[in-house]
């Protein structure tokens, strides 16, 4: 009788077991079945690069506006190009794969494509590195000269002379191109170099309007700003702000050799406080490894300070006098003094 109520108890359990499991079954389980059959094929196709001429550019383009993105002064664009290499374009090469990708740079391999494929030029022509880096050189040239036609840069030389530097750098990038080259081919490779020539007369043409507004606006901000500062619209509770206030100038060189005579003009200077006299404020600077002083008093614009002594500060001052003092060595010398309108600890 105790054995069939235990085989009746086991039965039952089981029932409610798998009862259990068909229902947290049913709400959980996954379909490994059919996640099977769906299987994601991943696939890289590769981008058929055409070479055409809007390519080749377009990527040029691309690339200077990156340069110019990270170095924004326009002025000394030509320059950076010098540690750039703005030709730098890249295709696709499943073989290529160092960090991941599978675009890689291969810009002698790439170039000679273009030059064939949108010029015409003979395929058996060989352009390696020596090639790539010469026609680099001239492009750099000839962001010197638009740079200098633009107004962007003097470079202390002449129009004249940035043209013959092109005219040798060309002259230069053929010298690397074996001897027999046909004159048909080294036609079709000026046509390339009057092409880029075009195309960065017009990259300047773009570039430099845009630098000039918004120099001009910036230029015109700052007029603003500082109109609104002297008018005491703005006001002159920062360091920044008081040298506009006083058109405060470097003192540097006022420290370094003081003049007979005090100017009363208002410079900012900055230094350690060393000492006290009276109410004097003994502050010491070092200029090209020499110890050199100047001298201040605060006034009533400048408010109380927590001075504490070896304390870095910077002041504005109007030059209102001279100090002398002694060295350590008996030599007599002088040294600025300040009447302090703004003090910065």
């Amino acid at each position: 009788m105790i054995q069939k109520l235990e085989n009746g108890f086991l039965i039952a359990l089981l029932t409610v077991c798998l009862t259990i499991s068909i229902s947290v079954s049913s709400l959980f389980a996954l379909d490994v079945k059919g996640l099977a059959n769906k299987e994601e094929k991943v696939t890289t196709v590769a981008k058929e690069v055409e070479y055409t001429k809007k390519w080749f550019f377009g990527s040029v383009h691309k690339n200077f506006n990156a340069i110019l993105k990270e170095h924004p002064d326009f002025p000394n664009f030509a320059g950076v190009l010098e540690s750039f290499d703005f030709l730098d374009i890249t295709e696709y090469d499943p073989n290529y794969n160092p960090w991941g990708g599978g675009w890689g740079p291969a810009n002698v391999k790439i170039l000679q494509k273009f030059l064939v494929k949108s010029y015409g030029i003979n395929e058996n022509i060989a352009i390696g590195t020596n090639e790539y880096d010469a026609m680099q050189s001239l492009f750099t040239k000839f962001a010197n000269y638009y740079s200098f036609k633009n107004g962007l840069k003097t470079y202390h030389v002449t129009q004249e002379k940035l043209t013959e530097d092109i005219k040798n750098s060309i002259n230069s990038l053929f010298m690397y191109f074996r001897s027999s080259l046909p004159e048909t081919e080294k036609n079709k490779l000026i046509n390339f170099i009057d092409d880029f020539d075009k195309f960065l007369d017009n990259y300047y043409t773009e570039k430099t309007a845009i630098y000039i507004a918004n120099t001009q606006k910036e230029k015109k901000e700052q007029q603003d700003r500082i109109a609104s500062i002297k008018s005491g619209k703005e006001s002159n509770d920062t360091y920044e702000n008081a040298k506009i206030y006083y058109d405060a100038q470097n003192g540097f060189n006022l420290i370094q050799m003081p003049p007979v005579k005090p100017t009363m003009k208002y410079y900012f200077v900055s230094g350690k406080l060393e000492s006290k006299d009276g109410d004097l404020y003994i502050v010491q600077r070092v200029i090209f490894g020499d110890i050199k002083y100047f001298v201040f008093r605060l006034t009533d614009s400048a408010g109380e300070k927590n001075f504490r002594i070896g304390g870095e500060l910077q002041l504005i001052g109007q030059f209102v006098d001279l100090y002398k003092y002694t060295t350590t060595i008996g030599t007599k010398k002088y040294a600025p003094v300040f009447d302090a309108v703004f003090v910065e600890l």
